[in-house]
């Protein structure tokens, strides 16, 4: 999404590196993580907010006559009460439970009387869908909440993950992109925990499990060789 336009349409944004918590009017508690974009358009009966960009975790404040919504990619993630995350990369939503449970549906929009719903599913705690723009939900996978949730704790955790991969999660953490230059190691999987409240030097860890290193240039990019 265009920077102006997110900057318009969003009631609360982070910066690369930065988390946030926001209490909703309805009491739903808010932990939005590094550069994310959310806005809030509460109505009578619907709590709905729009994941513009990002990762963010709700705590849902319970009110049986308002369902609360979250919409990001052209899909809706629909609850009562619980605890959620949903995140928003590369045209990909992937939405986990914690506790309670909720209804995702995709392709729908905000109103979804408005337009026939293509598929929607039931996930509920400690699993996890994802669903494309445009696309349906794949069904509901088993998932270790310590692992997706680990940003909470200023970590992230990787088992197996190749390693191109490893390097743009971690490149979600810092201002600058970061540009890996030596590509021969992308597929090699990577196992590590490393610290996101040290981003820099975390990426630096990281370009050295493959012997590589990590160069800095203030903001303009770090280059991984």
């Amino acid at each position: 999404m265009p920077r102006v336009r997110l900057l318009w349409q969003a009631d609360y944004r982070t910066a690369a590196g930065e988390q946030r918590d926001v209490v909703l009017a309805d009491g739903t508690r808010v932990t939005l993580n590094t550069d994310s974009a959310l806005a809030v358009r509460y109505r009578q009966d619907l709590r709905f907010v729009e994941l513009l960009q990002g990762e963010a975790m709700f705590d849902i404040g319970t009110d049986a006559d308002a369902p609360f919504r979250v919409s990001t990619f052209g899909g809706n993630t629909d609850a009562v009460s619980g605890s959620l995350s949903v995140r928003a990369l590369d045209e990909e939503a992937t939405v986990t439970v914690m506790s309670g449970e909720a209804r995702v549906a995709a392709p729908a929009l905000e109103d979804a009387t408005a337009m026939p719903v293509m598929a929607a599913i039931t996930i509920k705690p400690d699993q996890q869908t994802r669903y494309r723009r445009g696309g349906s939900p794949s069904p509901a996978t088993e998932i270790d909440p310590e692992q997706v949730l680990a940003w909470r704790t200023g970590r992230v955790i990787f088992e197996g993950r190749p390693f191109a991969e490893a390097v743009a999660e971690l490149g979600r953490y810092v201002p600058e992109p970061i540009v890996l230059v030596d590509r021969s190691r992308s597929h090699d999987p990577v196992s590590a925990v490393f610290s996101i409240r040290q981003a820099q030097a975390a990426v630096a860890a990281l370009a050295e499990t493959q012997g590589l290193t990590a160069r800095r240039i203030p903001g303009v990019m770090i280059v991984i060789s």
